[in-house]
């Protein structure tokens, strides 16, 4: 599995080994990217977005996700094996939040808008495949 930027095209996918080969049973569009989803808040909290996204989760740690879980999950249209992010290029809602809410619960909600949106995903292809050995996989970063 990878769910990434939008390296080769893609913002994720999801692929079975057997044998020797490697076939895709199901692939992520770009823009629907939960990469530049965590971009786009790293940037609004005053961070370099593709570089500094692990200090949006250490910052994540000590903020309230529930304050607004809901307001940013609601970005998403989720579906078995499948989501979408409305308006997924849309910086300035990310940055409208951190003029209302602390930097800390911001981080914090998107943090586990993340991981609700990752987990469900993985947990419809582990359930769908029977497969219970999972492999993610992430790209270099450019410096």
């Amino acid at each position: 599995m990878t769910l990434d930027g939008y390296g080769s095209g893609l913002a994720g996918s999801v692929c079975v080994g057997e044998g020797a080969r490697i076939h895709r049973i199901h692939k992520l569009e770009y823009p629907h990217s939960l990469g530049t989803f965590y971009e786009s808040v790293t940037s609004s909290l005053g961070f370099k977005p593709s570089r500094h996204e692990g200090k949006i989760v250490g910052l994540a740690a000590y903020g309230d996700p529930e304050i607004l879980l809901d307001t940013v999950l609601s970005r998403f249209d989720q579906e078995p094996g499948n989501f979408r992010i409305r308006e997924s290029n849309n910086i300035f809602f990310s940055r409208y939040l951190a003029t209302l809410f602390p930097k800390i619960d911001v981080a914090a909600a998107y943090q586990r808008a993340l991981e609700v949106v990752a987990t469900n995903y993985v947990r419809h292809y582990v359930q769908q495949t029977g497969i219970d050995a999972v492999v993610f996989a992430r790209g270099e970063q450019q410096t």
